[in-house]
Parts: structure tokens; sequence; C-alpha cells
């Protein structure tokens, strides 16, 4: 007799990442991070690998959240337009003040897709204006 599967909640799970979507070319490619930002990309994704999802995003979620597409530059948006990648959002994580590591989160999995050492694909207001 088949048993029925018990559910999983992903946001007490922790992060796995993949990176079969990661861009190698501009405008927001790993093709032109530095050795310091792959190092800053390496321990960031290292620390987080002990958090669950619900501490990420709920707990840090003021660093680590989605933003709809629409909100996305043209260039970002143009890009996933020519991937053929049709989200509602994707998930961004801060790396350090400026830089962010954009993505598709699917469950448990956070598929690595954007380098973004400069803070462009989303712009924020400075908090001191």
């Amino acid at each position: 007799m088949p048993r029925a599967v018990e559910a999983i909640d992903t946001q007490k799970l922790q992060p796995l990442w993949r990176v079969s979507r990661l861009e190698v070319v501009e405008p927001y490619g790993f093709q032109a991070i530095t050795s310091d930002g792959l190092r800053s990309l390496h321990a960031g994704l290292a620390s987080r690998e002990v958090n669950t999802w619900e501490q990420l995003l709920v707990q840090n979620q003021k660093h680590n959240h989605a933003i709809e597409v629409g909100k996305l530059c043209a260039k970002a948006r143009k890009r996933l337009k020519e991937l053929n990648i049709d989200e509602e959002s994707l998930m961004s994580m801060r790396l350090g003040s400026t830089r962010r590591l954009w993505g598709i989160r699917d469950g448990q999995v956070f598929h690595l897709l954007f380098w973004d050492p400069k803070h462009l694909i989303y712009k924020t207001k400075p908090h001191n204006t």
C-alpha cells in the first residue's frame, strides 16, 4: 500500500547551492569577479550553509530577500528574457556593503545567477539621505 509523503517545510532546511545557471557573460556575470570578490563569495556562501532558509529570509530579511523582477534594472530584465527565465522574483543575498548575489530559489535550492558587486541590479536610496 502506498504511503503518503509528508510535506517538507523547506524554510527549516539549510540552503543548497547550484551553479548550472551561473552567468559568465556581461552584464552581471561571474567572469569579472576579482579574487577578493571570489573570497567574499566563498565565505558568504559557506557561512550561510549552517543557517536554515528561515534564518536567512525571516531573521535576516533586511539583507536577503526576494525582489520582483519588474523592479530590477532594464539590463537584468533583458538578460532574464534572453535566458527564457520567467520568474516573478529573484532572490538577492547581501555579501557586503554593495556586493549582491542574485539567484532563483526553488525550495531548498538556490540557483546562482548574477554577480552584482556594485548593487546595480536593484538600486536603493542611500540610508543617509
